[in-house]
């Protein structure tokens, strides 16, 4: 709706988040509260118009005047030193590929219709005898490219090796970087850059690949798109596993927390551990990220 994709979504988002703390009298006893906050509007907007429009700079600008407002009704209606605020995103955005080829830069859209044709065609080249396989590639849906496994199989054919073919072929078309075969990655956590060895771009990606394999849903071949290619219909998007979509601030604010801004990588993930480290209770099952030091050593002294 128009209202969505404007910065005013968010009013109504704030206007529910105060009725729900009034409502539920959130902070007002010694039993700890916990309210979710989610400003999807700027994210339609960034898809709207792209991150380098009058849109999301009006958007961004608004989103910071209505953080203000809530953190001081929370003042009034709460108490100052009586909460603690954490603020992240899901994920970047990268820039309209048209734009970016204005600037020079090598850029363009993915078709996955026509990519998946190609494939598919190249894929019948190679097979030879087992021409019978008309459509080797069931689906390609970015990032993922999905093999027809049952077909192949009837037909006498290794699936390991035509995902391979597949990767070799996709790696030949115009906006693919890089062409990985889901079987033929380490674990998530061998691959991890931070479990020893030396740390290349190549192993951050397998890394980065395998954290994102959902055993049952994702595809034979993952597809690593070019800089600045974009793989859909909408005006600008995200999905890639570079830095413009993958950069995104973590912030921290509350009693004992001190003061600070720290260039370190860290991960989203670690704002859960780093909560739990805060109210002194367990991990929930399934939380991967890393307490943040930083913050975690005023806990200590508290």
């Amino acid at each position: 709706s128009d209202l969505f994709t404007s910065p005013f979504g968010n009013d109504l988002v704030f206007e529910v988040a105060r009725e729900l703390v009034t409502a539920e009298a959130l902070g007002k006893d010694d039993h700890t509260d916990l309210l979710c906050v989610s400003l999807s509007s700027n994210d339609v907007v960034g898809h709207a118009y792209g991150p380098d429009s009058d849109e999301v700079m009006d958007c961004t600008l608004r989103t910071d005047r209505q953080l203000a407002e809530f953190f001081g009704w929370l003042d009034t209606h709460v108490g100052t030193g009586r909460y603690i605020t954490a603020l992240s995103s899901d994920h970047g955005v990268g820039p309209l590929p048209e734009y970016a080829r204005d600037l020079g830069w090598a850029a363009g859209r993915l078709d996955a219709g026509r990519m998946r044709a190609a494939i598919n065609r190249a894929l019948v080249d190679e097979l030879g005898e087992a021409r019978t396989v008309k459509r080797p590639v069931r689906d390609l849906s970015f990032p993922w490219l999905y093999l027809d496994e049952p077909v192949l199989r009837e037909a006498g054919l290794n699936v390991a090796d035509v995902a391979r073919s597949a990767a070799r072929i996709a790696e030949q078309l115009d906006g693919i970087a890089r062409a990985i075969v889901v079987s033929e990655l380490p674990p998530a956590r061998a691959a991890n850059p931070r479990s020893g060895g030396a740390r290349t771009a190549r192993r951050d990606l397998e890394h980065l690949v395998a954290n994102s394999c959902y055993p049952g849903r994702s595809g034979h071949v993952y597809l690593h798109w070019g800089h600045y290619w974009y793989k859909g219909k909408k005006q600008a998007g995200h999905g890639s596993a570079y830095d413009y979509d993958r950069h995104v601030p973590v912030l921290i604010h509350g009693p004992q927390i001190p003061a600070g801004r720290f260039g370190r990588p860290v991960s989203p993930t670690g704002l859960v551990p780093t909560l739990c480290a805060r109210l002194g209770i367990p991990n929930p099952v399934g939380a991967t990220g890393e307490v943040y030091p930083e913050v975690a050593g005023a806990f200590a002294r508290d």
